[in-house]
């Protein structure tokens, strides 16, 4: 019996470090997908568009995943693209005025519109943290909206139930400029759901299903798009709400043959990069999500310290779970652990012609250092059509 031990621990040896080191994504997975996401964004009946967790702009234990050090990165990123749109994430005003000063003159920024003092006013602080970045020369703003996610909407700043942030959506509707497309109008939504309450997050989810569905009613003809941080993962209580008023284009994009995609599992990799898709990591990331959809109080960064880990634990135990383990856990097979989405509206009404279509949905972006930010951020080239 002894005999066999040195085998066993052998094989477990290697298949410990089979799964720590796959799967892989290399620079050729990352070039590759970049090259087809360049060659069907020029299709004059595309939409190249992003979602985008830019990370706040604070001190960072790595001072190269810094601010000052990642906003090259972020400029090389859009210039690399050139999405139409982009729905950001997290930003403060200043940090997109510094980003301003790198991008192309052509891109505009919409956040909560005060109509009162510019962009670096000390008020105007927190206005840009679902912000979306549009490419003048092909979409015109026709109008803007904005909401708080609380039990009173349109109060400025409010939240409610035991939300640890002000969440809020951000709207605006665009007609297409030109091309093939022009005219077209374009109906955008960018939100960021709380990282701490699952109840908040439901909650703010059914506010924004319901927006949604106005929304539609009042352009059955629009073409519809959502980008957004939803701190939680397909097949949980969000995703289940907004999925009833939109589509997720991944989700629809590894269904169909003539959509592009990539086999990256996870968006938000706290520092940790490649590492965070590999085998590994993710029975950790579906016991993780698992306790947060519970309604359980998980850290929403990684812990660097014992003590940090103790007040974790302490936190996560304190209360009892608020939701079944069935509505809870991640959709099954567990190799998409997606905080960001983009979700969308593949037929406007049935009474009308418009007919949306992902050609790519992938994670782009993809480090193991020299970080853009500690979330991957997530594209998609949309094809307009008729019926």
């Amino acid at each position: 019996m002894n005999g066999h031990l040195p085998i066993v621990s052998v094989i477990l040896l290697v298949g410990v470090v089979l799964l720590y080191n796959f799967p892989r994504y290399t620079d050729h997975d990352e070039a590759a997908i970049r090259a087809h996401l360049t060659n069907i964004s020029r299709d004059a009946t595309s939409i190249p568009v992003m979602t985008f967790n830019m990370r706040l702009d604070c001190e960072e234990s790595d001072p190269n995943n810094h601010y000052t050090k990642r906003i090259h990165r972020i400029n090389e990123l859009f210039r690399s693209f050139e999405p139409w749109l982009v729905g950001l994430q997290e930003p403060f005003a200043g940090q997109l005025l510094h980003l301003q000063s790198y991008l192309p003159k052509h891109l505009n920024v919409i956040g909560y519109n005060r109509n009162e003092h510019d962009l670096g006013h000390p008020s105007r602080h927190n206005d840009f943290q679902v912000g979306m970045i549009y490419d003048a020369r092909h979409l015109h703003l026709e109008e803007q909206d904005y909401y708080w996610l609380s039990e009173t909407p349109r109060i400025p700043e409010s939240k409610s139930w035991n939300s640890m942030g002000i969440r809020t959506i951000n709207i605006a509707r665009f007609t297409i400029r030109d091309g093939v497309l022009a005219g077209t109008h374009l109906i955008a939504f960018n939100t960021h759901l709380d990282v701490r309450s699952e109840d908040a997050r439901r909650h703010q989810a059914s506010i924004a299903a319901d927006i949604i569905s106005r929304w539609k009613v009042l352009y059955p003809h629009a073409v519809f798009m959502m980008f957004g941080d939803f701190n939680s993962v397909p097949g949980q209580g969000a995703h289940r709400i907004l999925t009833s008023q939109l589509s997720d284009a991944w989700t629809n994009c590894s269904l169909s043959h003539s959509c592009t995609t990539n086999a990256f599992g996870t968006t938000f990799h706290g520092w940790l990069g490649t590492f965070a898709n590999v085998y590994l990591a993710r029975p950790l990331q579906v016991v993780a999500f698992t306790l947060s959809g519970l309604g359980l109080e998980i850290p929403h960064a990684i812990p660097q310290q014992a003590s940090q880990w103790a007040r974790a634990l302490a936190r996560l135990f304190a209360k009892a779970p608020q939701y079944s383990l069935l509505e809870s856990l991640p959709a099954w097979p567990y190799n998409r652990l997606h905080v960001d989405w983009i979700l969308y509206h593949h037929e406007s009404s049935p009474e009308s012609s418009t007919v949306v279509v992902p050609s790519l949905v992938a994670v782009i972006d993809v480090r193991s250092t020299n970080f853009s930010s500690d979330h991957f951020p997530v594209v998609g080239v949309f094809t307009v059509g008729r019926k």
